[in-house]
């Protein structure tokens, strides 16, 4: 799908400022990185839109590295949320290490 070698996602990337085109200190997520990455742009021409049953395939499996890097996020932090509640406690370990392996 990437015969460009493009780079996937990464922790490190900066947001860049779309004014100045200067990188700024935040960093992106994952769900950001996918939504550019996905965007239909009229003077560019999108070659992962033509992939069909694979690109629904990448978009489930992009799907789930956001839901996993937003429950990673409240699992790392969690004294900062307070008591660890029974639904973080069962969503993690319902969630860990699932992934889905097919699209119908």
């Amino acid at each position: 799908m990437f015969c460009r070698g493009e780079d996937g996602y990464h922790f490190n990337i900066k947001m860049v400022n779309p004014t100045t085109g200067e990188e700024t200190n935040k960093k992106v997520n994952s769900m950001n990185f996918d939504a550019y990455r996905l965007m239909i742009r009229l003077d560019v021409d999108n070659h992962l839109l033509r992939y069909h049953r694979l690109f629904q395939q990448y978009c489930v499996d992009m799907y789930v590295n956001v839901k996993t890097e937003r429950l990673n996020f409240i699992r790392f932090n969690q004294s900062k949320f307070g008591q660890t509640s029974t639904f973080t406690c069962v969503t993690l370990s319902l969630l860990k290490d699932t992934r889905p392996t097919s699209v119908v």
